[in-house]
């Protein structure tokens, strides 16, 4: 693990400090895509207080987060589905082919 690094932020007009093993370049990304959401939400609700837009952003990246979690659930379900499908047609071919061997 990389050793922890201290950071003065300034996000949303707002001065932060934090300790974090983030890498710089992730750490700009993070604040880039917290800023780009921040700033869709202000545009698109006209909110001035930073503290309640930053609380619309969280709640927008969570849902973010969920969704994508969820679809990474569906995968192996799906996966395991067409694995079923393709084993069933593997043993479909099997007697085919063993019935047309009989002949």
């Amino acid at each position: 693990m990389a050793e922890k690094r201290t950071y003065n932020l300034h996000i949303m007009n707002e001065d932060i400090k934090i300790s974090t093993d983030t890498d710089p370049k992730r750490l700009r990304q993070l604040i880039s895509l917290v800023e780009q959401k921040a700033s869709e939400i202000q545009l698109s609700t006209k909110l001035v207080s930073n503290h309640k837009i930053a609380l619309l952003t969280l709640i927008l990246l969570a849902n973010e987060i969920t969704s994508m979690k969820e679809e990474l659930n569906k995968k192996p379900k799906e996966e395991e589905d067409i694995e079923k499908r393709l084993l069933n047609l593997i043993e479909q071919l099997d007697s085919s082919m063993s019935f047309s061997e009989a002949r």
